[in-house]
């Protein structure tokens, strides 16, 4: 089925890159439509978006190791660990939601579709994961 890494199995990235790719040309082209500042609102919304992802990936990596056998006499560490990126994906909401707070005389279609990369790049992602690990992509 697919490679193995400390006895789970390695989630492949291929899949979530190519949402992200179209999702991201996408959005650039319907910012780029409502002018220059709403291309603007959208990379800053893309970019915190982005961290939240990175910081939900690091945490998931460290928990799933943290309830796993692996590693045992570290738990301490990987637990300080997944409370600091737990961290740092709550700060991002925050940013994220303080983004939208201050853009409220921007254009709301660009915000909310760099916003909507949090959920668009796992679900679609996820799913065209999925079907390659099903046999059917």
């Amino acid at each position: 089925m697919e490679n193995t890494q400390n006895g789970f199995p390695e989630l492949e990235m291929k899949p979530f890159l190519i949402v992200l790719c179209i999702w991201s040309i996408l959005g650039a082209g319907v910012s780029l439509f409502f002018s220059g500042a709403g291309f603007l609102w959208y990379l800053a919304a893309l970019s915190l978006a982005l961290m939240n992802l990175f910081f939900l990936v690091k945490t998931i990596a460290v928990l799933v190791v943290l309830v796993s056998d692996h590693l045992a006499e570290k738990k301490l560490y990987l637990g300080i660990q997944a409370l600091f990126w737990a961290s740092m994906k709550l700060a991002t909401l925050g940013a994220i939601i303080l983004l939208i707070y201050k853009a409220q005389n921007a254009p709301k279609v660009p915000l909310m579709m760099g916003v909507g990369t949090t959920v668009i790049v796992p679900l679609f992602g996820g799913f065209l994961w999925s079907q390659k690990g099903l046999g059917h992509a």
